[in-house]
C-alpha cells in the first residue's frame, strides 16, 4: 500500500491551526491487502484531514487458491481495467509506510479492515462488515453465492450500523462484484472519517466482531462452475449481438386521454407508441417540454457505432405523429439523461455528463437546437441522472453518485443550493440511500394527492428493469427518507425494462428495453 513520499511528507509537516488533526490507525492483514484499501489510504492523505499510520496483524490468512487462480482467469478473459479495487497487492507495497509505534497516545480512530484484530489501543474502532461478517470473508462468500451483500460498519461507539445493499451488475463474474463492492465500502469509510468527532475521553476495549457464520472455502471446482457460467453468458450475449437479437433502448410516448400515470402511479406501458428506429442507434432517457402546444422531447442518442451519447430532439404533432430525432448537443464525452426545464421564461438543461465527472448546466440560446454551457455546477465527482427540484426556496440536485469502480445502481445523494448557478453543497448525509431498488433517478420529480414524488429505477434485477414510485417524506440539509409506493416492472418476452418516466401537459414519455 505505498504512499508516494510526498504525501507522507505533507501529513509530517502540514501546519497545524487550533488543534492537531484526529490520529487515524488503519489495521491490514498483509496477505489479503487489497487495492481498494490503498485508494482510501491515498484519499485520506489527499485530504490532509488526519495523520495516519498502519499495523499489520501477525496471523496472515492468505486468499484461498481457487478464487486467486479463479481472479486471475476473469482478468485475463474478461474486459478488465489495469487498476482494480479487488487487485491482491504484495509485500512490496508496504515499503514506506508510517508503521504504528508501540507505545505513545491511543489512537482517535482506527478502521479495523481484517475485523479480528485485537488490543487496538484507540478511542473509537470501526470494521467494514459485509452481511454483518467484519472483514471481507461476507463480501466474497454472497458473491460466490451470486448474490449482493448488505453493508454496514461495526462501530465500537454504536455497535452493527446497517448502510444497505449493493447492486450485483455482473452477478456472473466474481472480481467484479468484489471490485463494485469493496469500491462502495471506500466510499462510505471515507465520508466516516470526514464526519468523526475525536471523543472526549479515553480509549474504548474493543474486542474483535466474531462472525454471524464461517464461509465455506471455496474449492476449485466451485471456482471453474463459477467461470464456466460466465463465459457461456458472454457467449450468449455476443452471438445474440452479432444476430442483432439483443435487446435495446427506444422511446414510446402516449397522449392520456384517461388518468395519467402520475396520478395512477401506474403506467400501461402496453398503449405507448414507440419511436421508429433505424437499427444503427437506440433512444432512452425520454424528457418532454411543451412549447406553444407543440410536445418537444429531449432523449439520449446513442450510435452503436461509436458508443458514445448525444442528445437529440424531436416533436410530437397534435395529430400523434413524431419527427425523425435530431442530435442538438454533443460533447467529446458522453452525454445522456438530459433534464430539461424551464424557469422564467428560459429553458434549461442538465445532461448527465458523469463520464467528464461533472453536473454541467446548459442554457437554450436557440430553442431547441443551440445550447451554451453555462457553468459546472459540480466539478470531480461521479454523479449520473442529476435531477434538480425547486422546493420551499432551496434547489435540490439528486443524483446516482459512486466513487472509484462502485455501481452507479446503488447509491443516491443529495446536493443543495440557494441559487441554480450554485454554489452547491453536498448532503451532510450523503450517500443517503443505499438500495438498487430505489436509489437511481428516473426522471422528474412530480406532485401527486399532495405528495412529493420520485420516480426511481428498480433495478433489482437488472439495470432499469423498472421503476419505482417512491414518497419523499423528509427533505432537508440534515435528513433525507422516502418510502416505495408502487412499482412498475414489465415482464415479457419482448419487454424487459423501463428506467424513464416524464410528463408534460398530457403528453407522457418512457423509454422500454427489449427486443423490440
Amino acid at each position: 500500500m505505498t504512499v508516494p513520499p510526498a504525501t507522507l511528507d505533507r501529513w509530517a509537516t502540514r501546519p497545524l491551526t487550533a488543534a492537531q488533526p484526529p490520529r487515524l490507525l488503519l489495521v491490514l492483514d498483509p496477505a489479503r491487502l487489497w487495492r481498494w484499501q490503498k485508494w482510501l489510504a491515498e484519499a485520506l492523505a489527499s485530504e490532509g484531514r488526519c495523520s495516519v499510520e498502519f499495523a499489520f496483524v501477525d496471523a496472515r490468512q492468505a486468499l484461498p487458491s481457487p478464487l486467486r487462480l479463479l481472479m486471475v482467469l476473469e482478468g485475463l478473459l474478461f474486459d478488465a481495467p489495469s487498476s482494480r479495487a479487488s487487485d491482491l497487492l504484495g509485500d512490496a507495497e508496504l515499503k514506506g509506510l508510517p508503521v504504528a509505534g508501540t507505545g505513545g497516545a491511543a489512537y482517535d480512530l482506527a478502521i479495523d479492515f481484517t475485523g479480528r484484530a485485537k488490543d487496538i489501543k484507540a478511542a473509537r474502532v470501526v470494521r467494514p462488515a459485509f452481511d454483518g461478517i467484519a472483514g471481507d470473508a461476507g463480501a466474497i462468500a454472497a458473491l460466490l453465492e451470486r448474490r449482493a451483500p448488505r453493508l454496514g460498519l461495526l462501530d465500537s461507539d454504536a455497535g452493527l450500523k446497517e448502510l444497505g445493499t449493493c447492486a450485483l451488475e455482473h452477478p456472473e463474474i466474481f472480481s467484479r462484484g468484489l471490485d463494485g463492492v469493496f469500491s462502495r465500502m471506500a466510499g462510505l469509510l471515507l465520508n466516516a472519517v470526514r464526519m468523526h468527532r475525536p471523543a472526549s475521553n479515553g480509549t474504548t476495549a474493543i474486542e474483535p466482531m466474531r462472525p454471524q457464520r464461517t464461509p465455506a472455502t471455496p474449492s476449485l471446482a466451485a471456482s471453474a462452475t463459477f467461470l464456466s457460467t460466465a463465459i457461456a453468458r458472454k457467449s450468449t450475449a455476443r452471438l445474440a449481438w452479432l444476430l442483432g437479437q439483443a435487446p435495446r433502448w427506444s422511446v414510446a410516448w402516449r397522449r392520456s386521454n384517461g388518468a395519467p400515470s402520475h396520478e395512477t402511479l401506474e403506467i400501461p406501458w402496453q398503449n405507448f407508441t414507440r419511436l421508429p428506429g433505424d437499427g444503427r442507434r437506440y433512444y432512452a432517457d425520454p424528457f418532454v417540454l411543451l412549447r406553444e402546444g407543440i410536445a418537444h422531447v429531449f432523449c439520449e442518442e446513442v450510435p452503436f457505432a461509436t458508443g458514445k451519447g448525444v442528445i437529440s430532439h424531436f416533436t410530437i404533432e397534435a395529430d400523434g405523429n413524431a419527427s425523425t430525432p435530431h442530435p442538438v448537443l454533443e460533447q467529446p464525452y458522453h452525454l445522456s439523461y438530459p433534464f430539461v426545464f424551464e424557469r422564467d421564461g428560459t429553458v434549461w438543461m442538465i445532461p448527465e455528463s458523469s463520464a467528464n465527472r461533472t453536473v454541467e448546466l446548459y442554457r437554450a440560446e436557440r430553442f431547441p437546437d443551440r445550447w451554451v454551457k453555462e457553468g459546472v455546477l459540480l466539478d470531480g465527482i461521479l454523479a449520473d441522472d442529476a435531477t434538480l427540484i425547486e422546493r420551499d426556496g432551496r434547489f435540490w440536485l439528486f443524483a446516482a453518485v459512486r466513487d472509484w469502480q462502485a455501481s452507479s445502481w446503488e447509491a443516491l445523494g443529495l446536493f443543495h443550493a440557494d441559487a441554480l448557478t450554485g454554489p452547491w453543497q453536498a448532503h451532510s448525509g450523503n450517500p443517503v440511500l443505499l438500495d438498487p431498488t430505489s436509489a437511481r433517478p428516473a426522471g422528474a420529480l412530480f406532485t401527486h394527492q399532495g405528495q412529493l414524488i420520485r420516480p426511481a429505477q428498480d433495478c433489482g434485477r437488472g439495470y432499469g428493469t423498472g421503476l419505482a414510485f417512491c414518497r419523499v417524506d423528509r427533505l432537508d440539509e440534515t435528513g433525507f427518507a422516502q418510502s416505495v409506493l408502487t412499482r412498475v416492472v414489465p415482464r415479457t418476452r419482448q419487454v424487459r425494462g423501463l428506467h424513464t418516466y416524464n410528463r408534460a401537459g398530457n403528453i407522457e414519455v418512457i423509454d422500454l428495453f427489449g427486443s423490440i
